[in-house]
């Protein structure tokens, strides 16, 4: 391997030790769910994989998102009520990738997982730790917290960059303006 770690190895380590996170129920004493994954490599596709630990079905799940593109849920679960995934006409800004069981059968069952993905549109989000809605066909809601999210960039995160090139060209420039006033006063001295 001579120092080099085979990106197979990298990208096993970062599936088994990915984020991870549970939702407790209202007695805060079990948790009722469990939410594995986010970005991939590329930051341009999420997978979430959800276990039901809930004794009643899951049948609704909320991810926040910012660019969007394709939101794809498990089969008998339906994505339309989804807000401002990317396409012509829909504004830019950040919206909720929604999925609703079509069905109490299409709903996640006590004890099972289930993958919900989604593809970015190209533009500018980062990763970001945020809250998952869930609700339960017996009526109870919970929030995950700590669930790897595309958000917006901030507007320091788009031109950080540039302001730092910025600093560099401004010391230069005072390097050499300071630089060539002390050679005129050697000359003239």
């Amino acid at each position: 391997m001579n120092g080099i770690i085979p990106l197979r190895i990298v990208v096993l380590f970062a599936v088994g030790v990915a984020p991870m996170a549970i939702a407790h129920g209202a007695s805060d004493a079990e948790p009722v769910a469990m939410i594995r994954g986010g970005a991939d490599v590329t930051g341009q596709v999420y997978t979430w994989v959800v276990k039901n630990q809930h004794t009643a079905p899951l049948d609704y799940i909320a991810f926040p998102h910012y660019r969007g593109g394709a939101f794809v849920a498990p089969d008998g679960w339906d994505t339309s009520e989804s807000t401002f995934l990317v396409g012509v006409g829909v504004e830019d800004r950040p919206g909720v990738c929604v999925a609703r069981a079509a069905s109490v059968s299409a709903g996640l069952a006590s004890g099972r997982s289930a993958a919900f993905r989604l593809q970015l549109a190209a533009g500018g989000t980062r990763r970001t730790l945020g809250e998952v809605t869930l609700r339960f066909v017996d009526g109870t809601t919970a929030v995950i917290s700590g669930v790897e999210l595309p958000h917006k960039e901030a507007v320091w995160d788009q031109f950080v960059t540039l302001i730092g090139l910025g600093v560099i060209f401004a010391g230069w420039l005072g390097f050499r303006v300071v630089r060539s006033r002390g050679q005129r006063q050697g000359a003239d001295g």
